[in-house]
């Protein structure tokens, strides 16, 4: 038996982009708050990005969630905040910069990032 528990889970979806020559097949993945109703249903709420519940929510039987959620325990965990992505980014394009002997500009991302990034005492 498959035991539910309350909290974040996938559901994977495979679709079809593209007609013809150029369709491909593509992998979508979503993420969704679980909550027991009964025995028989669970409510699901989708997440965006950021791991935020979105209005959209959706009850559904428990043989189609068994058959298609994977509990993810450590989603928060593992889920960067705004600054974080957002200091990524930078440092992604400041060692573009370093590759390319573009030195100042390097310095300059190098500078954005670490103003962005909080000092930890």
């Amino acid at each position: 038996m498959f035991e539910i528990k309350k909290g974040v889970y996938l559901k994977t979806t495979k679709t079809t982009l593209g007609m013809g020559v150029t369709a491909r097949e593509q992998e979508l993945k979503s993420y969704y708050l679980a909550d027991i109703l009964d025995e028989n249903r669970i409510r699901v709420q989708l997440l965006d990005i950021h791991g935020k519940p979105l209005a959209l929510t959706e009850e559904i039987g428990m043989e189609e969630f068994e058959g298609h959620f994977v509990f993810q325990p450590d989603f928060y965990k593992n889920l960067k905040s705004l600054d974080e992505i957002k200091v990524d980014r930078i440092i992604t394009r400041a060692e573009k910069h370093y590759e390319n002997n573009e030195y100042l500009s390097a310095e300059y991302e190098y500078k954005q990032a670490l103003s962005l990034e909080p000092i930890p005492f």
